[in-house]
């Protein structure tokens, strides 16, 4: 379990050995290599990963995370890490995550890892994922897109304004500007933006108004209406 406590650290709780009488509780800032640090606080959504990773924004909205390394071996244990770096001292000029409540989601791929999606501060999809050997790769092995510029979806209406919901690593959906649900799709080749209802059936603008799954193979979304 990870969550943000009253004094926005992460908290990461665990039962040993699947004994709900013993509990353990670790403050991540704490024990990190490198903490505790006051710019690691939390402040938005909390998301867990696979490969041992939970992704928040920070108290800037910069995109930031926390791993576990194997403890062979030099710089063992739980880790933090900037996602939105392409150097450490480009912490200004990173794209930031929208601080309103569901503006961050991550679909977690076994064989593809951590794919994350977020509203950024311009109210623009933003989608990171891990390649190092991708020629895009920043230094820290994450690759950025900014997919409304990705899809030439630049008009008012397609912009951001509620939760963000990963389908999976092709697809994400939220609440576009008009309140309509909208969309990215990766078909392979390019990202593509869509409008899944063109008219009424608006979703609430409310925190955390939609979600989706799929169920044999077909996606469903949920939500809020207005």
């Amino acid at each position: 379990l990870f969550f943000r406590d009253i004094n926005n650290q992460m908290i990461y709780s665990y039962f040993v050995n699947g004994d709900i009488n013993n509990i353990i509780t670790h403050n991540l800032g704490n024990i990190a290599n490198g903490g505790p640090n006051s710019f690691w606080d939390v402040h938005g959504d909390v998301v867990v990963g696979v490969n041992n990773q939970v992704f928040y924004p920070g108290i800037d909205g910069t995109l930031q995370n926390y791993y576990y390394k194997n403890l062979e071996g030099p710089g063992g244990g739980w880790q933090h890490g900037f996602v939105g770096l392409v150097a450490p001292a480009d912490i200004i000029n990173s794209p930031k995550v929208h601080l309103d409540c569901g503006s961050l989601d991550v679909a977690s791929i076994a064989e593809g890892g951590n794919r994350i999606f977020y509203r950024g501060q311009d109210n623009l999809m933003h989608h990171y994922f891990w390649d190092p050997s991708h020629p895009s790769a920043q230094y820290n092995g994450w690759v950025h897109l900014n997919l409304h510029m990705e899809a030439g979806a630049m008009n008012f209406t397609s912009m951001v304004s509620g939760n963000v919901v990963a389908a999976d690593g092709q697809k994400v959906f939220y609440r576009g500007a008009d309140g309509r649900i909208q969309s990215f799709g990766f078909d392979g080749t390019s990202w593509n933006h869509d409008v899944v209802v063109e008219s009424g059936n608006l979703v609430s603008s409310s925190c955390g108004s939609m979600d989706a799954v799929k169920l044999s193979g077909t996606q469903h979304i949920f939500y809020r209406g207005e």
